[in-house]
C-alpha cells in the first residue's frame, strides 16, 4: 500500500511537471521530461518490485512447507485408501471362490463322471472292432 501510493504520488507530480510544458508547448522539453519521469518510474517499479520480493521470500518457505505437508498427508491418507481397498478386494475374491467353489466341486464330479462314460464307450467300441477284425 505504501507502494502504491508512492507511485501514484510520483505519477500525479509527473503530470503536473507535464501539464506547464504542454501549456508552454515546448516539445523538446515535454519529451525530455516526460522520459526523465519515465527513467524514474521505471527505477521506482524497480525497487518497488526487488522489496516485494523480499518480502515475499517468508511467505513462499511458508507456502512450500503447507504444500511439503499437505502433499505428505495426501500420501498417508492414499496409502491407507490402497490398503483399505487391497483388503476389501482380497476379502471379495475369496467370498467369490467360496461361492463358486461348489459349482467347480460339481462341474469336476460331472466331468469324472462324463469322462469315465466316454472311456467305457470308447472301450466297448474298441472290444467289438477288435472281435470283427
Amino acid at each position: 500500500s505504501d507502494m502504491l501510493s508512492g507511485l501514484l504520488t510520483e505519477l500525479f507530480q509527473t503530470k503536473i511537471q507535464t501539464a506547464s510544458f504542454l501549456c508552454s508547448m515546448d516539445p523538446e522539453a515535454l519529451t525530455t521530461v516526460l522520459q526523465q519521469k519515465s527513467q524514474e518510474l521505471k527505477e521506482q517499479l524497480q525497487k518497488n518490485l526487488n522489496e516485494l520480493q523480499v518480502q515475499m521470500v517468508p511467505y513462499q518457505e511458508e507456502i512450500r512447507e503447507k504444500m511439503q505437508q499437505s502433499l505428505e498427508e495426501f500420501q498417508v491418507n492414499m496409502a491407507t485408501i490402497a490398503q483399505s481397498f487391497e483388503s476389501q478386494l482380497n476379502q471379495k475374491s475369496q467370498e467369490i471362490q467360496q461361492s463358486l467353489a461348489p459349482y467347480g466341486e460339481e462341474l469336476r464330479a460331472r466331468m469324472d463322471s462324463d469322462a469315465q462314460n466316454l472311456k467305457k464307450q470308447l472301450t466297448d467300441l474298441w472290444r467289438s472292432f477288435t472281435k470283427l477284425v
